[in-house]
């Protein structure tokens, strides 16, 4: 049965400490510790895909969070806040939340595969010491060979049939066009953070629970010119921004236009007492 044991970890892209987002976060007060708890949290959810299932044990996410991960509520509750607010976390269905980085983040192995890791690194290292013997050069070349041969190897070991990194290989199980959700996976790939089958079957849900409401090629577009790894609908506030335009400008007429009035008719009462 140990064939079966799986080992996941997360993946940490060597720009993350520098992202906007969790430098902000950092950078709250208390902001160390708020960052502790969102690797701690994210750490939580990679056997499910970066989500988190609210069990009900406390009375809300924020005191079942405490429970688990002995971290003061008042802490918790901040975090959650600020990654709902910078679209870090959504509720994808009824107690679910979907960390949205996790998904491209994981990466996973079972027992097996690991040993079999190990065995060819042994292979590798034997190989080595036995072509040491060998000229420079020829030790040089064979040992570029048997390096690429080998990592592709294990790259074919290790990674899913339906890895990110191959996006040909992923399937869009959607009634939209499929040519405009391609145009985002792209986009996903040239910001450096390709989808996984998981993730774009997460994407593909919002997607379609969005396009009830809204022009589904149009958050495509925003999110691929804000360079954003999801699609959000449009804040009410830059609806109501625009609507604010003309009635403001009518007023600022009827003022002049009040000013204009009240000052003729103060030159008119002058005048008249002038003539008196």
């Amino acid at each position: 049965m140990s064939n079966f044991k799986k080992y996941y970890w997360l993946k940490l892209f060597d720009n993350f400490f520098d992202d906007p987002k969790v430098k902000k976060l950092k950078r709250l007060a208390g902001g160390d510790t708020y960052l502790v708890i969102l690797l701690r949290l994210m750490l939580l959810t990679i056997k499910n895909n970066g989500i988190y299932k609210y069990q009900g044990l406390e009375n809300s996410l924020a005191k079942e969070l405490e429970l688990i991960l002995d971290e003061p509520e008042e802490h918790i509750q901040a975090v959650l806040i600020y990654l709902e607010k910078t679209n870090m976390i959504e509720e994808i269905s009824n107690n679910n939340f979907l960390l949205t980085n996790v998904p491209v983040m994981l990466g996973s192995e079972t027992a097996a595969a690991e040993r079999k890791r190990a065995q060819r690194t042994r292979e590798k290292n034997i190989k080595r010491v036995t072509m040491s013997h060998d000229s420079h050069t020829s030790v040089t070349n064979c040992h570029t060979e048997i390096d690429i041969e080998k990592e592709i190897d294990i790259e074919k070991d290790t990674l899913s049939p339906k890895s990110s990194l191959i996006k040909d290989e992923l399937e869009i199980k959607s009634n939209l066009d499929h040519e405009m959700i391609k145009q985002f996976i792209e986009h996903r790939n040239v910001i450096k953070h390709p989808l996984t089958q998981q993730g774009l079957n997460l994407f593909v849900k919002k997607l379609e629970r969005l396009a009830a409401e809204f022009d589904p090629e149009e958050l495509i577009n925003e999110a691929i010119i804000n360079r954003w790894r999801s699609v959000f609908p449009p804040k009410e506030n830059n609806r109501q921004t625009k609507s604010y335009s003309n009635p403001t400008s009518a007023t600022i007429r009827n003022t002049f236009a009040k000013l204009e009035k009240l000052q003729k008719e103060k030159q008119n009462y002058i005048e008249g007492e002038i003539q008196q």
